[in-house]
């Protein structure tokens, strides 16, 4: 009997592998086909997200943005040290607190920000190719659900 097929009779396996196993799977072959695709615009997939979340939340600060992607903030320096080197964002004083730099994308970031997303979209249909309409709304609702049980 293959390892395999040992595996699948195993009462803690009767139902395949683990979803945290699977998920995690995904995870790491969907990011690195997405560094991939973005790797001509020059940032990788955390600087992608990290663009997608300064358009989406006007005048986020370093902290805040660490606090989002759950990251030390020396962390997410490195990564706003560089995509402002790159010139796809800037940072200016807070008005509310002088203390606090607030970033926003200057016109590269959000024409890279576009090509990115663009080249994102064509992956996301590529690997979800098999799925239908249905089937990839209900996943997105799963998703969604499991991470509200995270919180």
């Amino acid at each position: 009997m293959s390892g395999a097929a040992k595996k699948t009779a195993d009462p803690k396996f009767s139902e395949g592998p683990l979803l945290l196993y699977l998920i995690k799977h995904v995870q790491l072959k969907s990011s690195m086909r997405l560094g991939a695709a973005l790797e001509p615009y020059g940032v990788t997939a955390v600087q992608f997200r990290v663009l997608a979340e300064i358009d989406h939340h006007s005048h986020l600060s370093s902290a805040e943005l660490s606090r989002l992607f759950d990251v030390r903030p020396q962390t997410m320096n490195k990564q706003i040290a560089q995509l402002e080197g790159l010139g796809l964002i800037k940072r200016i004083v807070s008005p509310e607190n002088r203390r606090v730099l607030e970033m926003s994308l200057t016109r590269a970031g959000r024409r890279t920000l576009r090509d990115c997303s663009e080249e994102a979209l064509k992956l996301e249909k590529l690997l979800f190719r098999s799925f239908s309409k249905q089937q990839r709304d209900e996943f997105r609702a799963s998703l969604f659900r499991l991470l509200r049980n995270m919180d």
